[in-house]
C-alpha cells in the first residue's frame, strides 16, 4: 500500500481523538467558563470592540481544551481568511508534488530557412506564477526562455497564428460577488488558465524631462495591448501632486491625469486586464518578435482544446505548489486563490474549470475535515465577496484537522509568521512574540480577522480564530484586540502588556 493513503488513515486518527478531547472538556463547560475567557472579554472590552460581532475560537492542539469561545458557532465572514480553506483543499487534494504545467506547442517543424508553416499553441495549465515575481520583476523571463527553446529547435518564423488554449478554465473571468466599484483594482484581477503577470499591468508614472512636461509612463510588461492616453503633467508644485489612474468602460484603454511633483519617485500600481488569455499571447508574440521570432498570423483563443496528440512541447514551464500556496497565504493574494480554486474544479469534473465547480471541490474536502454541506456558505476562494461565512469553531476545525494532515509541515509554512514574512511581518514583531504566531489575516470593509497557530511559552500549540465584524471603531484597534489575544495564547493565559505596540496590518 502507497505511504501517503497509510500516513492519511494515522492523521485521521489522530484527529478523531483530538476530536473527542474536545467533546470531553465541553461536557463541563456549563460548570465553569474556558479558562482564558475573562481576559479575553476585558480585552475586547478594553479595544471598545463590544459593539462588534465577534467570533473567537481558542483550542489546545495538545489536549483538545477549548480556551476561549465567544460566538464560536455564528457564521461570518471571514475575509481572507477564506483562503485557509481553498489553500488547505488545494494541498489535499493536488498533493505538495504537484507542478503547474504550461506547454508550447509547434503544429508544424521548421524548414531548413526556420520557418513552421502552422500555427504556435500555448496550452494553459492554471498556473498564476508566470510572472516576475521570482525573475528580478521581469514579468517576460519565462517568455524569454521560450524564445531561445524555438530559437534552438531553428525556428525564426510561424506562419500560422499564435492560438491561446485557455479551455481548462472557462472565461467567467470576475466572480459575481466581488464589488462593482473595485474591479479596476489588483486585488479584483481576472482569472484565466492563462495567465500572465497576475493577469496585470504594472503602470509607472515618473515625472517629465521638467515642470510642464508630460509624465512619464511606463507598463510592465511593455506591451501594445494595452493603450495610454497620457493627460498627467509635471509640477514644480509638491502641493499639486496627485496621480490618478483611469480604466475606460471597455477594452484595454488607459487614461492617466493629474500632476506628478517633479522631485518625486512617481507612482507604480497594478490594474488588471480584461481578456487575460489575449494578454498573455500578445505579450507572448511581442516578446517572440523581440528575439528575432516572427508571428506572421494573428493570436487568438483556441476554439476547442488543442489538439497535443503524438507532439513533444516545444518548450514548456512548471511551477510548484509549495511556493504557490506561500504567495496565496503570506501575501494574500487573491489572484493565486482563484486560479487554484478554479483548477480543482478542473481535476474534479475533467471539465472547464469554474467558481461552482471549485466550490463543489472544496466542499468535497471539508465534508472530510469535518465541515458538513450547508454548515457553512462558500462564495469564492479569496475572500473578497462578502457571502463567505463560516464560524470561528470551523476555522478552527480546519486548523486542526491540517495540523495532523500528511502535509502539515508545508501548510504551516505557507501562512504568515509574526514579526518575520507576509502580512503578520509588521504584526506581534516584539522579541517574545516574534515567531510564535502563524497565521492569515484578513480585511474589507468592516471585517477584520486572524487565524492560525500560536506556539505557547509552555510547549502547547493552540489553533484559534478570531473574526470580527460589523465592528464601529478604528481598524487598529480591532488589530490590537487580535494581536493582544494571541499574546495571551503565547503567554498560556497571562494577560498581554498594555503598552504592547499597536498591531497596524
Amino acid at each position: 500500500m502507497p505511504v501517503r493513503p497509510l500516513r492519511r488513515l494515522a492523521a485521521l486518527a489522530l484527529f478523531a481523538l483530538l476530536v473527542a478531547g474536545t467533546l470531553a472538556a465541553d461536557s463541563g463547560k456549563d460548570l465553569a467558563p474556558p479558562p482564558y475567557q475573562a481576559r479575553v472579554e476585558a480585552l475586547l472590552a478594553a479595544n471598545d470592540v463590544t459593539k462588534a460581532k465577534v467570533g473567537l475560537a481558542a483550542v489546545s492542539l495538545k489536549t483538545g481544551a477549548v480556551l476561549a469561545a465567544l460566538g464560536a458557532d455564528e457564521p461570518l465572514v471571514l475575509a481572507s481568511n477564506t483562503k485557509l480553506f481553498t489553500t488547505a483543499a488545494a494541498l489535499h487534494l493536488l498533493h505538495a508534488d504537484f507542478r503547474f504545467t504550461t506547454r508550447v506547442y509547434l503544429t508544424a517543424a521548421p524548414d531548413a530557412a526556420g520557418r513552421a508553416a502552422g500555427d504556435l499553441g500555448v496550452v494553459g495549465g492554471g498556473d498564476p506564477n508566470l510572472s516576475g515575481r521570482a525573475h528580478e520583476g521581469k514579468s517576460t523571463a519565462v517568455f524569454e526562455r521560450w524564445a531561445a527553446a524555438l530559437a534552438a529547435a531553428g525556428v525564426k518564423e510561424i506562419a500560422g497564428d499564435l492560438v491561446c488554449d485557455d479551455t481548462l478554465f472557462d472565461r467567467a473571468a470576475v466572480n459575481p460577488g466581488w464589488p462593482a466599484d473595485q474591479l479596476f483594482e489588483w486585488y479584483c484581477a481576472p482569472v484565466s488558465a492563462l495567465a500572465l503577470n497576475d493577469d496585470c499591468v504594472d503602470v509607472t508614472v515618473a515625472p517629465g524631462a521638467g515642470a510642464g512636461a508630460p509624465a512619464k509612463v511606463t507598463l510592465e510588461p511593455p506591451t501594445g495591448f494595452v493603450t495610454v492616453q497620457n493627460d498627467c503633467r509635471t509640477t514644480a508644485d509638491r502641493s499639486q501632486h496627485t496621480i490618478v489612474i483611469e480604466r475606460g468602460p471597455v477594452g484595454n484603454r488607459l487614461r492617466i491625469r493629474g500632476q506628478c511633483w517633479e522631485k518625486s519617485a512617481g507612482l507604480t500600481e497594478s490594474k488588471p486586464v480584461r481578456d487575460p488569455a489575449l494578454f498573455f499571447g500578445t505579450v507572448l508574440k511581442e516578446t517572440l518578435e523581440r528575439k528575432g521570432i516572427a508571428v506572421r498570423g494573428a493570436v487568438r483563443l483556441a476554439a476547442a482544446p488543442f489538439d497535443a496528440a503524438g507532439r513533444e512541447p516545444a518548450a514548456t514551464w512548471e511551477s510548484d505548489l509549495p511556493a504557490t500556496l506561500r504567495v496565496t497565504n503570506q501575501n494574500s493574494q487573491n489572484f493565486y486563490a482563484e486560479q487554484l480554486l478554479k483548477l480543482l474544479g478542473a481535476r474534479a469534473t475533467h471539465a472547464p474549470g469554474s467558481w461552482p465547480s471549485g466550490l463543489a471541490a472544496i466542499a468535497g474536502f471539508l465534508e472530510g475535515a469535518g465541515l458538513p454541506a450547508g454548515s457553512y456558505t462558500m462564495a469564492d476562494g479569496s475572500g473578497m465577496a462578502r457571502k463567505n461565512l463560516f464560524s470561528a469553531n470551523q476555522v478552527v476545525t480546519l486548523l486542526r484537522w491540517m495540523s495532523v494532515n500528511a502535509d502539515a509541515g508545508v501548510w504551516r509554512e505557507s501562512l504568515s509568521v509574526a514579526g518575520t514574512s507576509g502580512t503578520l511581518s509588521k504584526r506581534l514583531a516584539e522579541e517574545a512574540y516574534r515567531g510564535r504566531v502563524r497565521g492569515k489575516t484578513g480585511y474589507i470593509a468592516g471585517v477584520c480577522t486572524l487565524s492560525g497557530y500560536a506556539e505557547t511559552r509552555s510547549g502547547d500549540t493552540v489553533a484559534f480564530s478570531i473574526l470580527v465584524n460589523q465592528f464601529k471603531t478604528e481598524l487598529w484597534k480591532v488589530r490590537q484586540f487580535s494581536d493582544q489575544v494571541a499574546r495571551l495564547l503565547v503567554d498560556d493565559g497571562s494577560t498581554p502588556d498594555p503598552s504592547a505596540r499597536r498591531g497596524r496590518r
